[in-house]
């Protein structure tokens, strides 16, 4: 398990937040798309994201690979941040992030390819999404400790920090892993219900120091 510091990616050319992160609480909106390259598609997220006042989307499989330029997908006032899947179909994820917040893309120091996992740092809150798929090429205890490892370096980088992931992990949730898991490996972390969601398979848990 690796503790080195993770490196940050300004978008955009922005700059983290000056202001006081106490009473940041953003709109996280969760979706597998199934594909955000279909026709509409992006035009439907778009409606969904705006309708709901959300200020962050968290969406998995967007099925972008190189060949899809960033234009083709963007929302109007908001950042995107993607993670495409390499050499296989499907898979990949993204983030679109409001553009009035300032945005850091993460990358974790074992950065591995693997995990359809994205990180991005939005003042203090380290928004994180995942795509764990039913049948994925990796053992699901690597994912966990890969998760941890990342996890750990976080608040050895930022102590205070309140940390988010969501996503379609669900394979993950329905066995006694990702709450407990956490939190025996590390009793110093605990996992708070208050910004769970769940819907159509899509989850959001809140990790704590």
């Amino acid at each position: 398990m690796t503790h080195s510091t993770m490196t940050d990616k300004a978008v955009n050319g922005e700059q983290p937040l000056t202001r006081s992160s106490v009473d940041f609480r953003p709109s996280i909106y969760v979706i597998n798309a199934a594909a955000i390259t279909k026709p509409h598609a992006v035009r439907q997220l778009s409606s969904n994201i705006k309708s709901n006042d959300v200020d962050i989307a968290a969406v998995t499989e967007t099925h972008l690979k190189n060949k899809h330029a960033d234009s083709v997908v963007a929302i109007p006032d908001y950042t995107l941040l993607r993670r495409d899947r390499r050499r296989r179909k499907g898979g990949g994820v993204a983030l679109y992030v409001r553009s009035s917040l300032s945005v850091l893309l993460r990358t974790f120091s074992a950065d591995n390819r693997t995990y359809e996992l994205l990180w991005a740092k939005i003042d203090k809150l380290f928004v994180g999404v995942l795509y764990h798929p039913p049948k994925p090429c990796y053992e699901e205890a690597s994912l966990l400790d890969y998760l941890e490892s990342a996890v750990v370096q976080i608040l050895c980088y930022c102590p205070d920090a309140d940390v988010v992931l969501a996503g379609d992990f669900t394979h993950i949730v329905h066995q006694p892993t990702l709450g407990t898991w956490l939190e025996c490996s590390r009793p110093d972390i605990r996992i708070t219900s208050d910004l769970h969601y769940s819907a159509c398979r899509h989850l959001c848990a809140k990790i704590r120091p």
